[in-house]
């Protein structure tokens, strides 16, 4: 069930802007388009805390979106790179970056009383 719920948010993470038409180039940017989403859901570090979003125009790719971790940043944009068709791949380093700790969410210890200091959490004293 985990693996079906992993696949279905990695899928809809994947999404895409084409600005070509159907034929001639155009045709070619949808077919690498379909080669990037398959390398990208088959990357079995990408889970459904990652968000990718992929454009293809003539060849040249545009990646944005987040990561969980920097390394498969480098990962994703290799994949990329040695699909057939793509001539250049950017990355836009604004948006595919690493998610801060934790993704947002404050600890908390002993109910909801957030804490900065997770070291804090403990037994408590009676």
């Amino acid at each position: 069930m985990m693996k079906i719920l992993t696949t279905f948010g990695a899928t809809l993470a994947l999404t895409a802007t084409m600005s070509a038409g159907y034929a001639g180039e155009g045709r070619k940017d949808l077919q690498v388009f379909n080669d990037i989403s398959k390398a990208v859901t088959r990357y079995a570090q990408f889970t459904i805390f990652d968000s990718v979003d992929a454009s293809v125009k003539d060849g040249v790719v545009t990646l944005t979106g987040r990561v969980t971790m920097p390394y498969k940043k480098d990962a994703i944009e290799k994949r990329v790179s040695g699909i057939d068709g793509v001539k250049l791949v950017h990355v836009d380093t604004k948006q595919l970056g690493r998610i801060p700790d934790g993704g947002g969410v404050s600890p908390t210890c002993r109910g909801s009383t957030p804490s900065a200091d997770p070291s804090n959490c403990g037994p408590s004293e009676p």
